[in-house]
């Protein structure tokens, strides 16, 4: 959880913060999207800021994680 701290001390994205999630928990971008039902592309697109989540795939990833 050692990477986790940084993201409550100062502002963060939300890319940032999934990237985190899932790889604290050693998790795959294709596991995780095989999981909620999207892409790889597609969720390498959400770590990296270049695509705004919905509350669909927010529920759904919060729900994973």
């Amino acid at each position: 959880m050692k990477d986790m701290n940084q993201f409550f001390i100062k502002q963060t994205s939300t890319g940032k913060i999934i990237k985190a999630f899932r790889k604290n928990f050693q998790i795959t971008q294709k596991e995780i999207a095989d999981a909620i039902g999207i892409n790889e592309s597609n969720m390498s697109s959400i770590e990296n800021d270049k695509r705004i989540i919905g509350v669909d795939l927010a529920t759904r990833l919060g729900a994973f994680l």
